[in-house]
């Protein structure tokens, strides 16, 4: 079951969303780890639960017959039972007694969550961490440090903490927005001839996301006080008939940020199976997006200061082999 569908009744007329919630997640198993009411604020912030298929406020007070939806497929998976250790070689490029940073691959989720609940990178970090060296985690196994994450099918770096002072430090400087993180993509582009390309060409995104309210897997574009707001700038690095490459530096990081507004200025990333029509597209580059099986989307650079030394790190990887591949054949693509 991907969501629960509610009515309210005589005896919930008048009640706080949030508190008629904490006494439903309470009685049902399945939500049991949310019925906190901090927690189930936080859900209704997020889009995962709706009244009358609107978003609304905590604060909501509740008619009779009103309808409430909550849809599990959004809640991560926070049951104890379920985090186990999952071995999985994780590509870790530089590790302490505080911090790891982990170069993530295509097709991993970063979190359990509703349909994975055991192979995930914080399944493979339990394993690797309290298991593989004899070493145990100073912090919440249901928490694991997971301070930032990027899509299943997104790669790249991240960051992830080992005690709960570098946990607390790390997450007030992505909320200060003082980490710098830096993605490529490759993404749909109207032909433009052979003029040369302007590599100085740059600009800014800034609009307020939030979850569509018809097809719950995405997100998108939503007028200002009805989502997060979300500021992405972008950079052209490179430019091909019928794509480019593109630079991205996130001053916020929401659910699938990059993706939404590269949609939203009508340059999908190549790939995207979620958003974006890329129809037009000669037949050959159609084949070798669907051979790519993901959006062309990496998170290349990642730098922050460390909670403990308070030196600043930088870490850069290298484009995957399989965004290559097709940045190659659209640059050859006449």
């Amino acid at each position: 079951m991907d969501k629960f569908e509610l009515v309210v009744s005589n005896d919930d007329d008048g009640k706080r969303l949030d508190v008629f919630l904490v006494c439903f997640f309470s009685d049902n198993h399945e939500l049991k780890n949310f019925c906190s009411r901090s927690k189930i604020q936080a859900l209704i912030r997020n889009g995962s639960v709706l009244v009358n298929e609107k978003q609304v406020k905590p604060s909501f007070i509740l008619s009779l017959n009103d309808k409430i939806k909550i849809y599990v497929d959004n809640l991560p998976i926070l049951d104890q039972d379920i985090i186990t250790p999952y071995e999985f070689s994780v590509d870790i490029i530089y590790e302490d007694n505080d911090l790891l940073v982990v170069n993530k691959p295509k097709g991993l989720s970063v979190h359990p969550g509703a349909g994975n609940k055991n192979e995930t990178l914080l399944n493979a970090i339990i394993n690797k961490i309290s298991f593989s060296d004899g070493s145990n985690l100073s912090i919440d196994p249901l928490r694991v440090g997971i301070v930032h994450r990027i899509d299943k099918d997104t790669t790249g770096l991240l960051v992830v903490a080992k005690n709960e002072f570098a946990m607390t430090n790390l997450m007030k400087q992505f909320k200060e927005h003082s980490v710098d993180r830096k993605y490529v993509a490759l993404v749909l582009s109207t032909p433009r001839g052979d003029r040369e390309v302007n590599k100085e060409e740059e600009g800014i995104v800034d609009t307020y996301i939030g979850r569509h309210l018809t097809n719950r897997k995405k997100m998108t574009v939503l007028r200002e006080g009805e989502g997060k707001r979300a500021i992405t700038h972008y950079k052209k690095l490179e430019e091909y008939p019928y794509g480019c490459l593109m630079e991205f530096k996130l001053e916020t990081g929401r659910t699938h940020q990059i993706r939404v507004h590269m949609e939203y200025i009508n340059s999908p990333i190549i790939g995207d199976k979620l958003y974006g029509d890329f129809s037009l597209l000669p037949k050959e580059l159609k084949v070798a997006a669907q051979k790519l099986g993901r959006q062309a989307l990496h998170a290349k650079t990642l730098a922050f200061t460390h909670p403990v030394t308070c030196k600043r790190l930088s870490f850069d990887s290298e484009i995957p082999d399989d965004m290559k591949e097709i940045i190659k054949i659209f640059k050859n693509k006449k």
